[in-house]
């Protein structure tokens, strides 16, 4: 009991919402997600920096039946086990497992183990294919409520995208199509976020999103 008191005492509660930009594209030959790579962390005095220590980061991941990306909270379990995303996942993706039992057992252990240095909230973004086509859709973890919410699959040609507010409202004045040849348009797609970046590291803010932009396709 101790420990874990002064656990608390030296770390609150962190809300990494905003943090990154990444989203999965829907289009007629398949899905096109992206994701930067760059990592961020709160200070207890609340100033937002780059985890230099880091460096860049994977927030897009993918095997033989689905694609995902992940954006906000980043690091995984309570102080003395804490993991960073990209590591777990790393360990624990195998080819041939399907994204629900992913998740579940990611959900289970981050519930029996929870984090007290964060708000408990992970956010991610799913691209699959079944018998309908392909289809994406959002999973958002509330670990201290333990509940896990899935939006409904959405086969239409779109592009579900998550992280920095104002990468979001700026995206959403880019064209999105969904019949132009997949492989072109997923270095139009790379191309354009990182004019996105270019542009707001010129801000005097800090950026929460950086270079490289990771880009996979699932088909």
């Amino acid at each position: 009991m101790i420990k874990l008191e002064a656990i608390k005492t030296t770390h609150y509660r962190k809300d990494m919402k905003n943090m990154s930009f990444v989203g999965i594209h829907n289009t007629k030959s398949g899905l096109i997600a992206f994701a930067d790579s760059k990592a961020s962390k709160i200070l207890n005095s609340g100033q937002i920096i780059e985890d230099k220590e880091r460096i860049k980061i994977s927030k897009l991941f993918k095997n033989n039946q689905f694609i995902f990306v992940t954006h906000g909270n980043n690091e995984l379990f309570s102080g003395y086990k804490k993991t960073n995303i990209e590591d777990y996942v790393e360990q624990n993706l195998s080819e041939n497992i399907i994204y629900k039992d992913f998740f579940y057992v990611l959900f289970t252990l981050l519930v029996l183990d929870k984090p007290e240095y964060n708000n408990g909230i992970y956010n991610f973004i799913i691209g699959s294919k079944d018998q309908n086509g392909y289809y994406v859709r959002t999973l958002k973890f509330d670990i201290l409520n333990e509940t896990m919410e899935y939006s409904q699959k959405n086969y239409t040609y779109q592009c579900l995208y998550g992280g920095d507010i104002s990468y979001l409202k700026m995206y959403e004045s880019i064209p999105k199509y969904f019949d132009v040849p997949i492989d072109e348009y997923s270095k139009i797609i790379k191309e354009q976020v990182e004019c996105l970046v270019k542009i707001f590291d010129l801000d005097f803010k800090y950026n929460s999103v950086g270079l490289p932009i990771n880009i996979k396709i699932f088909q």
